[in-house]
């Protein structure tokens, strides 16, 4: 469908990127990766004609009908939201304005029945009876449900600008669909229909940029990674990347660190011998294997990653927080009031990790602030002893805009030095002119960034982060959640990663305006519950043979695959320990006086490599995310 050559982009006189040389066939699901500022957004402008690269070549079939959605890209206009919808199926809704007026025609000359004849086939063909179907089908999919399509847009919020761009976009169904962030603003329940929509329904080519692991783990078979200016391609979901990714590059640093000893080996047996007679002849030969040998570069590994950990230095006692009967109202003079939720009951023990989900607007951040005394609330709440807390809040409003990064660390811990507020800043690769750099010129991962390195030097027993992830990019997510699982502390947190929420919490409150519900386990268990409960065992046993046989089929089918899995992680085991024995006893002194050997062994370990790469590649082919 498209084929990128040689593709390089400059901006300021650096390179963005540099000769990308790739290609996107038909039904492809390509997650689109990267650091901050590696140029994703960019390479999918470009593909999609909306950028023009400085050098280098794209080729896009005449065939393709590109849909494109840019990072937070709303609707601009005086339409109401129905007008806006039927306006992409305007052609179709003129022929049918056509056929009406024909209807009304009293006496209809046979011409005249012809040419309805045509309206109506061309009508049916296009499906234009289920048009007003399908876009109220989008829109409640995408969260429109309980707004009246009578809206006009320019009322909406940026949030709903940008859902209802993405349900334009779905409903002029392009074969190519590039979506720049498209989770930004979706809560769980339109997540998930975006996903079974791309899977289940979207029979086209996907290309995506998302810092969503789950999504990614669902939408794509397919990983692209801009690192150091090029793109590197990668079989599978991202989990399945970050599993290569990793083998990748330990299995070039074990190649480099070999040939290194090797080449060591060789410079010291020609330097030892060259002179000598007897042997200057053998040392002339390790010369030549030398100067023909072919230099395995050291793999680079670019990433600069933050270093987060927290750490508290008092322990608190055992009974954290103690919340009763809670009630938040919200609303002033100029509103009505309104009741988030009431009734609320919840009890929290030194260590316990707990996350709050609910959909937007529920109260969640309300929660955070009550419980500090921020806002409001009806009930009591009663903190433990020795408790010393620390509050990301989702707007970062806590910093100072007209500070630079360093003065508002300093600030808050002036008897440190200089030196030291600058080493803590370069653990979040905050350094040199942007730890100069007024707050308010950082970008969002900046600033996140900046307040991690707050909450480091504060060294709280309890935290209670607000959407921390809403700013980082995918390696920075994942800094952050190890540091959160090893943290020892007490955490209450609101979060939207599905990922991070299926590994950090030990618990997770699920707030609605009528109850708050407490569930033990992961998130990946809530969401296996509510398809149970959508599709309840008597649903089941009602469903046809035929769906029931499919869903044993999926059932097999994946304990095949877990079975296989298995057994070839025992071969990927069983290989790596063959090929250390053979690289032993390649370095072995026997091995370099007899030239037999050291061939047959030569041969063993590279079949052995061949080996082990092949059982990798198709392990991580089949490995799946427990659902």
């Amino acid at each position: 469908m498209i084929e990128l050559s040689n593709i390089s982009k400059i901006y300021n006189g650096n390179f963005i990127f540099k000769n990308i040389t790739s290609s996107i066939i038909n039904e492809d699901r390509i997650g689109l990766v990267g650091s901050n500022g590696a140029g994703k957004s960019t390479l999918l402008k470009i593909i999609c004609g909306r950028e023009q690269p400085d050098s280098g070549q794209i080729s896009i079939s005449d065939k393709i009908k590109i849909g494109y959605l840019a990072q937070n890209s709303g609707l601009k206009t005086n339409n109401t939201i129905i007008s806006e919808m039927r306006a992409v199926f305007k052609e179709i809704f003129d022929i049918k304005r056509q056929m009406e007026e024909m209807e009304k025609e009293a006496s209809k000359t046979k011409l005249l029945s012809e040419k309805y004849s045509n309206l109506q086939a061309i009508y049916e063909q296009n499906d234009g009876y289920s048009i007003e179907f399908k876009i109220k089908n989008i829109l409640n999919g995408m969260g429109f449900e309980n707004i009246p399509l009578s809206t006009k847009i320019n009322t909406l919020s940026g949030g709903e600008k940008t859902r209802l761009a993405l349900a334009k976009l779905l409903l002029e169904q392009p074969s190519f669909l590039a979506l720049d962030e498209p989770t930004n603003h979706l809560d769980f329940k339109t997540l998930a229909w975006l996903e079974n929509y791309i899977n289940e329904k979207f029979t086209g080519t996907v290309l995506l940029v998302s810092h969503d692991r789950w999504f990614l783990d669902k939408c794509v078979d397919k990983i692209w990674e801009i690192e150091d200016k090029t793109l590197h391609t990668y079989k599978g979901n991202y989990s399945n990347y970050a599993i290569l990714k990793k083998s990748t590059y330990e299995k070039n640093y074990r190649d480099y660190q070999k040939q290194q000893k090797e080449i060591e080996k060789l410079k010291e047996y020609v330097s030892k011998n060259k002179a000598r007679a007897s042997t200057a002849k053998l040392a002339k030969s390790r010369q030549k294997i030398l100067n023909k040998m072919e230099i395995v570069e050291k793999p680079n590994n670019i990433e600069t990653i933050p270093n987060i950990t927290f750490e508290f230095d008092l322990k608190p006692y055992d009974n954290i927080l103690d919340v009763k009967n809670m009630n938040i109202t919200i609303g002033n003079y100029n509103s009505p009031s309104k009741t988030l939720f009431s009734n609320l009951n919840l009890h929290i023990h030194r260590g316990e990790k707990l996350a709050i989900i609910g959909e937007n607007g529920v109260g969640k951040s309300s929660f955070l602030k009550a419980i500090q005394s921020i806002i409001p609330h009806g009930g009591q709440v009663k903190w433990g002893q020795n408790v010393k807390i620390s509050y990301y809040r989702q707007d970062m409003s806590n910093l100072n805009p007209n500070h630079s990064a360093l003065n508002e660390l300093w600030n808050r811990n002036p008897k440190i030095s200089e030196l030291e507020i600058r080493k803590q800043l370069a653990k979040v690769q905050i350094i040199s002119e942007n730890a100069l750099k007024n707050v308010g010129n950082l970008s969002g991962g900046e600033k996140a960034r900046l307040c991690f390195a707050i909450i480091m030097m504060e060294k709280p027993n309890v935290m209670i982060l607000d959407e921390p992830t809403n700013h980082l990019d995918l390696k920075t997510r994942e800094v952050l959640e190890s540091a959160l699982i090893k943290y020892e502390g007490t955490l209450i947190i609101v979060s939207h990663d599905r990922y991070m929420l299926d590994c950090v919490p030990t618990k997770i409150m699920k707030l609605t305006p009528d109850k708050a519900e407490i569930i033990e386990g992961k998130f990946s268990d809530i969401v296996w519950s509510n398809e149970l409960n959508s599709t309840s065992l008597e649903n089941f046993r009602k469903s046809s043979p035929a769906s029931q046989n499919k869903f044993r089929k999926k059932r097999v089918e994946r304990a095949k695959k877990r079975a296989m899995s298995k057994e070839l992680e025992q071969k990927i085991s069983d290989t790596e320990t063959k090929i250390k024995e053979l690289e032993a006893q390649i370095a072995s002194p026997d091995a370099y006086t007899d030239y037999t050997l050291m061939n047959d062994k030569c041969l063993e370990l590279e079949n052995a490599k061949k080996e082990y790469d092949e059982y990798f590649e198709i392990w991580a082919n089949i490995t799946e995310q427990d659902e």
